[in-house]
């Protein structure tokens, strides 16, 4: 068995660790936005609007999170997601489906759960924008990739797992889905074009607070603001 030399030294180096950092935001960052709402605008409207208003950098904790992701798209897809994509007049944004087969969307995720999902409302989170773009393509069947990177098995052990979910709902629900994804549309593109946020939903309770949004001290959302759930630093 190879020892380790006496007199071996290990020091932590935060320069490198920066330019590496700068190379993934460099990454992640990389490409033109369309101007205008985009798919994901819809589900934290007022986050949306603010940070269209007061624009702000990604910290470096978004954009290690988003890193991963990016990699793994340009692994499985050839490259990066687009910005913009596609645009729907239908429902007033942007919208841009990692990849299109037959018109249906295939949609692809990383999360570092230790399990897999067992319900529905486990993949919530990932079948909100999915629904957004089902909208867009006007289909009713979708698939969602999930690339579990931390799944553990039988025996408590971790490694990456693929996890392939068909989505899939009657077209009158499409349609009503359809219907208030290009409300919310209208509605945020009218608070941008007049800068008054007024009348916009609340954002998603985890993209909302003092830890998790950057523009929480000047949204001050009703219901939210100052109190201990969403105050807490």
């Amino acid at each position: 068995m190879l020892n380790l030399p006496e007199h071996l030294t290990v020091g932590r180096n935060e320069a490198a660790e920066a330019r590496l950092t700068a190379v993934a935001r460099a990454y992640v960052e990389a490409g033109t936005r369309p101007a205008g709402v985009h798919a994901t605008d819809v589900l934290d409207p007022l986050r949306a609007y603010w940070q269209t208003i007061e624009p702000k950098a990604l910290t470096d904790r978004e954009v290690m999170l988003f890193f991963p992701g990016r990699m793994l798209h340009a692994l499985v897809l050839g490259g990066a997601p687009d910005e913009g994509g596609r645009y729907s007049e239908e429902l007033g944004l942007w919208w841009s489906p990692d990849k299109l087969e037959g018109g249906e969307v295939r949609e692809l995720k990383t999360v570092r759960n230790f399990k897999e999902p067992e319900v529905v409302g486990d993949l919530k989170l990932h079948l909100e924008q999915l629904l957004v773009y089902m909208s867009g393509s006007g289909t009713c069947h979708a698939q969602l990739w999930v690339l579990l990177l931390n799944l553990r098995d039988d025996l408590g052990r971790t490694a990456p797992a693929f996890r392939v979910y068909d989505v899939s709902l009657p077209r009158e629900d499409l349609d009503r889905n359809t219907t208030v994804v290009a409300a919310h549309s209208r509605l945020l593109a009218r608070a941008i074009e007049r800068k008054d946020p007024d009348g916009l939903p609340l954002c998603r309770a985890w993209k909302c607070g003092a830890r998790n949004c950057l523009w929480y001290g000047s949204c001050k959302p009703d219901g939210r603001y100052g109190t201990v759930a969403f105050d807490r630093l």
